[in-house]
């Protein structure tokens, strides 16, 4: 069992404010353009979201290893997702 922490109210509004930038995300069906990290969830969503990282020549890997290039992926997509900052 994990000791309780208190947190403070600084670390309440942080978090709430990282929330609020993580809702701003819209699902587009337009694909990414540009490296970085996104959101994808199959057209059917068959399955949960998932966050995939899109390299420079325009691939991501599924989860289960496979690549694939992003013009022929059938889904939507959110982002590119942007890093947390360091305390």
């Amino acid at each position: 069992m994990q000791p309780h922490v208190e947190q403070t109210v600084t670390d309440r509004v942080g978090k709430h404010e990282r929330i609020e930038e993580m809702a701003g995300y819209q699902w587009t069906l337009d694909k990414p353009r540009v490296a970085g990290w996104y959101w994808f969830r199959g057209a059917a969503h068959e399955a949960d979201p998932f966050i995939v990282e899109v390299d420079q020549v325009g691939q991501f890997q599924w989860p289960d290893g496979g690549y694939q290039e992003v013009a022929l992926a059938k889904g939507e997509w959110a982002g590119p997702i942007q890093l947390p900052e360091d305390d």
